[in-house]
């Protein structure tokens, strides 16, 4: 009778599969199965009142900041060159108002020039039907306030976050179980932002319709408590980021960035509805202290030690790694952001943030030094953590290294193996030519390069950790360290005294914040 049981379940289990895989492959659906899922879409809406203009995601990537630099632009908005940035490039509609100096995007083969920012009616809802990135180190989709109008006429760049990002530990995705950061990738997603109840089950309604599981759909609240809607110039402009790192493989690295099998919906109604029952503002997860990385301080000390004995007396302090912005926050939160009317720099909840901002320019022979915890290899547990070197002038981040790729035994040029924990730290030269260096970052002075007359900025980020959905807790990370050398200089000793005033003041501090946290 078991055995018979045993049959029979099979049996059904299999009819199960095979009836669901008519509409939803086992692989997910396919490019014409998305396609036609999109048209059944839209007819659903259309049949209950609903207009659906039909946009896309545009990857912004090192081309495209060039273009931007040449054209005469403010700067390559922050970009990561370790994390592409890809943007949604939506209809307009009737209406709405868009700004004359609205930044643009070069989009497609012949560069049109699009706006990645939209004024919104309270009624709308911005849709994302695609496929999860394939196996990487990390990806997110994050939305933003972008643009507001102060009570003086004058618009100010926001860029905060409406919510924590969506990532592999949180999204609604068909996987083995939910949060299964393995089985994350190459998944069908659907992510629904909008201000309004009714827009949203009208949505889920017409998506199941087409043949889309609801088990896969993420809704991101729009919530009035942060966010301004309407077409008028009075309101606040959407924008979005769809994150992606350090993708495995070449080859399907190439062709998700430059087709990210997604589709992007404007699902407008045609008789405007009042927001009755408008959403709160999303409750963030907590950064929650449950670790920290105190126990490293000592071989990161060690490890500042042997690079003064090797390059003295040719080296001093740069600067100070602070938390980022410089603007008196403990970390980048977008609501504090909106409500303080303050640029949050397209802040994400995912990571963590560390700057700096030496004086010192670099030359052909002048390099930095940099050492730091390799918060991957850490008890932090990291998905990755990266050093970013750019230019202010060109808002451009040009080059830089990584956990991943990069850091790995870099320590080992300074610390012999006898050296507790040497591994999870890390330390890097950043020169104009790297040859004959190891664990070197070569920066160049061209177009996408750092001018002679500028010093480098330095951002530092940590992405998630592994016991949360969210980047870890400012204070529990020990800060990078920064040092310039030049070879030529001419210093009598090899610290001066006010170099070895800011030496110990350093390890001070590092030693009294670690010190006083408590798990």
């Amino acid at each position: 009778m078991r055995e018979r049981t045993s049959l029979m379940s099979s049996y059904f289990v299999t009819v199960v599969c095979l009836l669901f895989c008519s509409i939803y492959t086992c692989d997910g659906f396919t490019d014409l199965q998305r396609i036609e899922i999109a048209e059944n879409f839209i007819s659903a809406m259309n049949e209950t009142g609903y207009d659906v203009g039909v946009g896309s995601i545009f990857n912004f990537m090192d081309r495209d900041c060039a273009l931007l630099l040449v054209s005469g632009g403010d700067g390559c908005y922050g970009n990561n060159p370790t994390s592409p940035y890809g943007n949604y490039i939506l209809p307009i509609i009737e209406g709405e108002f868009i700004d004359e100096d609205a930044p643009s995007l070069p989009v497609g083969e012949n560069h049109a020039w699009e706006v990645g920012e939209h004024r919104i009616r309270g009624d709308e809802a911005i849709i994302f039907f695609g496929k999860t990135p394939p196996k990487s180190a990390y990806y997110g989709y994050t939305h933003y306030l972008k643009q507001r109008k102060l009570r003086d006429g004058k618009n100010v760049t926001i860029f905060g976050s409406l919510s924590d990002s969506l990532n592999p530990t949180n999204l609604n995705l068909d996987r083995s179980f939910h949060g299964s950061y393995e089985d994350s990738f190459d998944k069908d997603v659907v992510i629904i932002a909008t201000p309004h109840r009714d827009v949203y089950s009208a949505v889920e309604d017409a998506l199941k319709k087409a043949g889309v599981s609801s088990n896969i759909m993420n809704l991101q609240a729009i919530s009035p408590e942060l966010f301004r809607w309407g077409l008028g110039k009075e309101a606040d402009t959407l924008s979005f980021l769809n994150r992606v790192a350090f993708i495995e493989n070449d080859e399907s690295a190439d062709d998700y960035l430059n087709d990210p099998k997604s589709i992007i919906f404007r699902v407008t109604p045609r008789v405007e509805k009042n927001v009755t029952d408008p959403y709160v503002k999303p409750t963030r997860a907590p950064r929650t202290m449950v670790t920290n990385e105190h126990y490293l301080e000592h071989t990161l000390n060690k490890l500042e030690d042997a690079v003064l004995k090797t390059y003295s007396p040719n080296i001093i302090h740069a600067a100070d790694v602070k938390d980022f912005p410089l603007v008196g926050q403990s970390c980048m939160f977008g609501e504090r952001c909106i409500m303080n009317e303050k640029p949050c720099y397209a802040d994400n909840g995912d990571a963590t943030y560390f700057a700096s901002y030496p004086e010192q320019t670099i030359t052909d022979n002048q390099f930095y030094v940099i050492i730091g915890v390799d918060h991957m290899r850490s008890s932090t547990g990291a998905k990755y953590s990266s050093v970013v070197v750019g230019s202010t002038i060109k808002n451009l981040g040009i080059e830089g290294f990584n956990s991943i790729e990069h850091m790995e035994s870099s320590s080992s040029v300074y610390l012999d193996v006898l050296h507790e924990h040497r591994d999870s730290v890390y330390a890097m030269t950043v020169r104009r030519d790297c040859t004959d260096h190891d664990f070197c970052l070569e920066i160049g002075n061209g177009l996408l390069g750092l001018p002679d007359e500028e010093p480098p900025n330095f951002l530092f980020r940590t992405y998630l950790h592994k016991h949360g959905s969210v980047g870890a807790p400012v204070d529990s990370l020990l800060m990078d360290r920064l040092f310039f050398v030049d070879p030529d200089s001419n210093r009598t000793s090899a610290i001066s005294k006010g170099d070895k005033l800011a030496h110990k003041s350093i390890r001070d501090k590092f030693h009294l914040r670690n010190s006083a946290i408590k798990l």
